[in-house]
């Protein structure tokens, strides 16, 4: 059959128009198999993408961490001459979305390039492989990583003493 999806329906007619006969799918276990495998397939890229999740939080908050770090005297400064916590904190997702823009710019070049090779390694057609949902997900994603990742070192700058920070 050319279409798969009316199978089960085909199959279901024969039994009845040649009860005498046994009419099986010999694919139907390939595919129960196939589809065990894609589950488990699924899982493990749920697991993998968690974990990646939450590398790159860690990551991302020890590289704005690094970067206030480093430019602490500034900010004490900056806060010397009359510059709020607010705007203080500003710097800080600046910063981090500035790296998560950058980042979620390269993830989806390569992700681009990933599916074509795939699709026309599969099909020999170049087709690109995602709906534009993969890609709210990655912008939905990316925003949440840089959100949380300057959330507790704008705490940690809001704490210091712009005097002391300017000392250093």
């Amino acid at each position: 059959l050319k279409d798969s999806k009316k199978l089960d329906e085909s199959i279901s007619k024969l039994k009845k128009g040649f009860p005498q006969y046994e009419i099986i799918n010999p694919l139907n276990n390939i595919n129960e198999s196939v589809d065990e495998l894609c589950g488990y397939i699924s899982i493990i890229s749920l697991a993998f993408s968690f974990i990646a999740s939450i590398t790159s939080i860690l990551l991302l908050s020890i590289c704005t961490y690094l970067h206030i770090f480093e430019s602490r005297k500034e900010i004490g400064l900056a806060r010397c001459i009359g510059i709020n916590k607010k705007e203080a904190n500003k710097f800080t997702y600046a910063h981090s979305f500035l790296l998560c823009g950058s980042s979620l710019l390269t993830s989806s070049i390569e992700l681009v390039i990933v599916s074509i090779t795939i699709s026309y390694e599969l099909t020999g057609k170049l087709k690109i492989l995602l709906s534009p949902l993969s890609y709210v997900l990655m912008i939905v994603l990316s925003l949440a990583i840089s959100v949380l990742s300057s959330f507790f070192i704008s705490i940690a700058i809001n704490k210091n003493n712009p005097i002391e920070a300017s000392k250093y």
